[in-house]
C-alpha cells in the first residue's frame, strides 16, 4: 500500500467563529501514512444553553463539541493500532465516557435540568475517516445530527449522511428548520450513523455543519459555492480563504468545513475537472432564485436524484 499522504491530493479546515472565543462549532484534520480523517461538530446552543462554572462558564454546547472531537481524534489514533479497524461501537462509548468525565467535573452537580428542551452536553458530530484498500479508498462517514459528510465528482455534489430530522430533505429544511431527533450528548442516549463508501475515481470528500449550507437558498447553491471558490482561486489557499469569505457573507452562525480530495495531480487538474460542472450548476442555482414554486419543485427533483444517489 502506499503512503496515505501520498495519495491525498490536498485537504484545508476552516471553522470560524461568530463571537470569538464563544463559537460552539469545532472541528479538526489528522493524516498520516495509514489514514487520514476529516472531523466537525456542532454544539447545540438551544438544547446545551446552560454554563457550567467550573469549565470557565462555558456552555454545554461549547464543551460538547470540543470534546467529542477530542474523543472522535483519540479513537482515529487508537484505530490505527488496530490497523484501521474503525468500529463506531467503540467510538460512541468512547464520546460518552469523555462527555460523562467532562460532565463530572464541570460544576454541574448543582445544576438541575428542567424540560425536554435542556440536555447534557448536546453537540451534532460528521466524520469522514480515509484509508487505502486494495480495491480504492475506503471513507467511513459517521454522523449524529444535520451536520453532513459530503462526495462531490464531476458529476455532482452527493450527501452521504442522512440528516435526523423527520419529515425534512436538504431543500425543506433550509425554510422549515426541523427539530433534530439525535444528537450526541453525555446520557448516551445517542446513535452514531456509520456508512462505508468506497472510492477509486477523481473526488473531494468533506465534512461541514449546518452555518455552511443552512443558509443559503438551495442546496444547489451551496455546490455552486464550493465550485466558484475553487474556479476563481490560483491555488489550495485561495480556495481556501474563498470559501471562508463565501460562506461568511451569508452565514448567521458559526460555520466548520474540513475537506480532503483525491486523485489529481495537481491544483489546475482539479479546477480543470470541475470547470463544465461548476457552469451547469450556476446556471440552475441562480435560475432557482428567481423561479416560481413549481419550477422549484422541477429543479429540486431533477437534482436531488443526483444528490441523494449514495444517501
Amino acid at each position: 500500500m502506499n503512503n496515505f499522504i501520498d495519495i491525498l491530493s490536498t485537504h484545508f479546515l476552516i471553522c470560524q467563529e461568530m463571537i470569538e472565543g464563544k463559537g460552539e462549532d469545532s472541528g479538526f484534520e489528522e493524516y498520516n501514512e495509514a489514514a487520514g480523517i476529516s472531523c466537525v461538530c456542532d454544539g447545540c446552543g438551544g438544547l446545551g444553553a446552560l454554563s457550567y462554572p467550573m469549565a470557565e462558564n462555558k456552555t454545554g454546547a461549547y464543551l460538547a463539541s470540543r470534546i467529542t472531537g477530542g474523543a472522535v481524534k483519540a479513537w482515529f489514533d487508537d484505530s490505527i493500532e488496530r490497523n484501521c479497524v474503525f468500529d463506531v461501537q467503540s467510538l460512541k462509548q468512547m464520546i460518552f465516557v469523555w462527555l460523562k468525565s467532562c460532565e463530572s467535573r464541570s460544576g454541574s452537580s448543582g445544576i438541575k435540568m428542567k424540560g425536554s428542551m435542556i440536555r447534557s452536553f448536546p453537540t451534532t458530530l460528521a466524520c469522514i475517516a480515509a484509508y487505502e484498500q486494495s480495491e480504492g479508498i475506503m471513507t467511513k462517514h459517521i454522523w449524529a445530527g444535520d451536520s453532513r459528510t459530503f462526495y462531490l465528482t464531476q458529476k455532482g455534489l452527493q450527501q452521504i449522511s442522512e440528516d435526523d430530522i423527520e419529515g425534512e430533505d436538504a431543500l425543506s429544511n433550509i425554510s422549515n428548520d426541523g427539530v433534530l431527533t439525535n444528537v450526541v450528548t453525555a446520557d448516551g442516549k445517542f446513535e452514531l450513523h456509520e456508512k462505508d463508501i468506497l472510492i477509486n475515481e477523481p473526488c473531494i470528500l468533506f465534512a461541514a455543519t449546518d452555518g455552511c449550507f443552512g443558509y443559503l437558498s438551495s442546496p444547489m447553491m451551496f455546490e455552486y459555492l464550493i465550485l466558484d471558490a475553487l474556479y476563481k482561486a490560483d491555488n489550495v489557499e485561495s480556495w481556501k480563504n474563498n470559501i471562508r469569505s463565501f460562506i461568511g457573507e451569508f452565514s448567521e452562525d458559526d460555520y466548520t468545513i474540513s475537506l480532503m480530495a483525491f486523485g489529481y495531480d495537481s491544483f489546475e487538474a482539479m479546477k480543470q475537472t470541475y470547470m463544465d460542472r461548476h457552469d451547469y450548476i450556476g446556471n440552475i442555482a441562480v435560475a432557482f432564485e428567481t423561479a416560481s414554486d413549481q419550477e422549484r419543485k422541477q429543479l429540486w427533483q431533477i437534482y436531488r436524484d443526483v444528490y441523494y444517489a449514495l444517501s
